[in-house]
């Protein structure tokens, strides 16, 4: 029987280690997903609001 381990993304692991209560900058958040598709992106923000992480937009650039 084969038996298959797949490692989590980068994204995954940081969220992993994110807890309840925890925030992340929208920088960090965008710099992780930045080489991902749109469903795996909507995936990630759904998982953070599951876990109770807030998601920090302060360090977004202010535009116009």
């Amino acid at each position: 029987m084969m038996e298959f381990t797949f490692e989590l993304s980068p994204w995954e692991q940081k969220l992993d280690a994110l807890q309840a209560g925890d925030t992340i900058s929208a920088l960090d958040l965008m710099a992780l997903l930045e080489e991902e598709d749109e469903e795996t992106v909507l995936e990630a923000l759904d998982a953070l609001e599951q876990k109770g992480v807030t998601l920090s937009i302060r360090d977004l650039p202010n535009l116009p």
